[in-house]
């Protein structure tokens, strides 16, 4: 009888460890991976990729049988960890997590509680299948352990139970961080995460250019606040100056004397962090890479045309620097600002005062204000009090999980925040000389392509996600003709890239000068389909020559605003 209950045992541990790799590996298709190598690697390719399986499942099987019960826990703990983070991302997304998704799940660590609550229907069969790793905390039986006790075994079974964790890192670093597709997600994300982290500390931004361009002087008296506002997660068609009929944001409609409106633009990538980077950098979309990699920040070209330079910061918590800034470049930033408040609605309305406050007030020196608004972040009812949600949902709690849920969830917030932000914004401001760009970092994927993954995918983009509004308020009499001007020509066709350039033309630098190396500006009549980058970016890894996996997406020419009626 006690033989039977041991061997019943060994044999649990062995199909819980098979089990889990086989439920984290549901969606590969090995025959596939395997012709793409040989296309690419030949022979060689396909061994190493056969080899890494062979030794994965050989690991294993013998990390459940380790003498040490810390070292069989923390195992079970990290196979637990990684098998969860990669099967939710699959149903959340319909993609496998590789490099550049993890890193921006790493990046957005603050927002995992949020995520947690939004996605918790998504997170119950991966944390049951994930749940097959604590088998390995069960002791070995007698015999088995007393088996890999031995010096000799001892050192070879631990040897191999690291041995894949190390295979498909070295794969990673010569590769770039890529070439590990459908490896076990138990061994390829801590290697991934290993990587990226090593990356963090030891891969730092080279100096980017000084700014040597001609610049034309401007008058002190004509010399017009600037600043440029970035909501969070704004899609462009869910504003009432872009969709009357959707009656969310009605401050908008009730003040477009001031507002020129350049209909639904692109954004510069579905992710906050990329988008935030191609506003500060400018690259030119022509030579995008170089360009992205060496042009002056914005401040350096703010503090040249004799503007302070300040940061509203509504994002990030006290000393934590948001969407890839570096030290380096808050070195050019006069005022740094972090914006105090518990809710998405209290720290954009202090924004909004902070605007006025710096711009109304009269002043020797002119202001480039840089604003990260909070906005509405999922999960969207997190951003709204209940008493507050105009649109019903029928999920319970946090739990949207259909189409018109999500929808509703998405509509409450954008009223409640933005609504009451543009309704501050505009109360008692002159805007006289003051050019305020307004735009969003990202869109959102509101359930459009059948997967809750809101924005930042890498497979499966939906349009949505890079679908941002982009408006200029002003009454300042020098540049109101101007956008009036450049609105009516480049409706429903510009973007992100368009806004660096004509920042600068208003700070007074030459247009046909900054041209090759930050592109077309509002001014300039825009002919290029708008689109926008998916996949991670980052100037480090650009600049030690890795190949960034960024894709174009475009927005089709058929999604268009209607300016509503003045």
């Amino acid at each position: 009888m006690r033989f039977q209950k041991e061997n019943l045992t060994t044999v649990l541990k062995i199909v819980a460890a098979l089990a889990l790799l086989y439920f984290g590996t549901q969606q590969y298709n090995i025959p596939a991976r395997l012709k793409y190598l040989f296309f690419y690697n030949g022979y060689f390719g396909c061994a190493i990729f056969i080899l890494v399986w062979v030794v994965s499942i050989l690991a294993m099987c013998v990390s459940t049988f380790l003498p040490n019960i810390l070292m069989r826990s923390f195992l079970a703990l990290l196979f637990f960890l990684s098998t969860v983070m990669g099967l939710t991302y699959l149903q959340v997304s319909g993609a496998i997590i590789i490099y550049d998704n993890l890193f921006v799940l790493l990046e957005n660590a603050r927002f995992a509680s949020g995520a947690v609550k939004e996605y918790t229907h998504e997170l119950f069969l991966p944390v049951l299948a994930a749940s097959l790793s604590f088998i390995m905390i069960i002791p070995p039986v007698t015999r088995i352990k007393h088996f890999f006790s031995a010096k000799r075994i001892s050192v070879l079974a631990y040897t191999i139970a690291i041995l894949p964790f190390f295979l498909i890192l070295s794969i990673a670093i010569a590769r770039g961080g890529y070439g590990i597709d459908q490896t076990p997600i138990q061994y390829n994300i801590p290697a991934l995460f290993s990587l990226i982290m090593g990356e963090k500390l030891f891969i730092g931004e080279k100096d980017r250019n000084s700014v040597d361009y001609a610049h034309l002087p401007i008058k002190a008296e004509h010399k017009p606040n600037v600043v440029l506002i970035v909501d969070e997660s704004q899609r462009g068609d869910y504003l009432d100056i872009n969709s009357p009929d959707k009656n969310l944001t009605p401050s908008l409609i009730q003040n477009q004397a001031h507002i020129y409106n350049f209909g639904l633009s692109s954004s510069g990538g579905n992710l906050s962090a990329e988008s935030n980077q191609i506003l500060r950098f400018g690259p030119n979309i022509d030579n995008f890479n170089t360009t992205f990699s060496q042009n002056p920040y914005i401040w350096q070209y703010a503090r040249k045309a004799g503007y302070k330079t300040i940061m509203l910061e509504g994002q990030a918590p006290e000393g934590v620097l948001n969407d890839r800034m570096s030290k380096k470049e808050t070195a050019f930033i006069d005022q740094f600002i972090y914006i105090h408040g518990t809710t998405s609605y209290e720290k954009d309305l202090e924004i909004a005062r902070l605007i006025k406050k710096f711009t109304e007030k009269p002043s020797d020196t002119a202001v480039f204000i840089y604003a990260v608004k909070r906005g509405m972040h999922f999960p969207y009812d997190g951003n709204v009090p209940e008493d507050q949600r105009i649109y019903k949902t029928t999920g319970s709690g946090f739990e949207v999980i259909s189409k018109t849920d999500m929808v509703n969830s998405y509509k409450n917030a954008v009223h409640y925040v933005n609504d009451a932000f543009f309704t501050s914004l505009f109360d008692g401001t002159s805007f006289k000389n003051t050019i305020i760009f307004y735009t969003s970092d990202h869109g959102q994927n509101l359930l459009d392509n059948g997967y809750r993954i809101t924005h930042g995918s890498t497979e499966n983009v939906s349009c949505f996600e890079g679908l941002v509004p982009l408006m200029v308020i002003t009454a300042d009499t020098q540049y109101t003709q101007k956008f009036k001007a450049a609105s009516a020509k480049n409706y429903n066709k510009a973007g992100h890239f368009n806004i660096f350039p004509s920042i600068l033309e208003i700070f007074g630098y030459n247009p046909d000068e900054i041209k090759p190396f930050h592109g077309l500006s509002l001014f300039n009549e825009i002919k290029t389909p708008r689109k926008f980058l998916s996949g991670l970016l980052t100037v480090g890894r650009l600049n030690i020559g890795s190949k960034n996996q960024n894709k174009w997406n475009a927005i089709p020419d058929s999604l268009v605003a209607t300016p509503p009626v003045k």
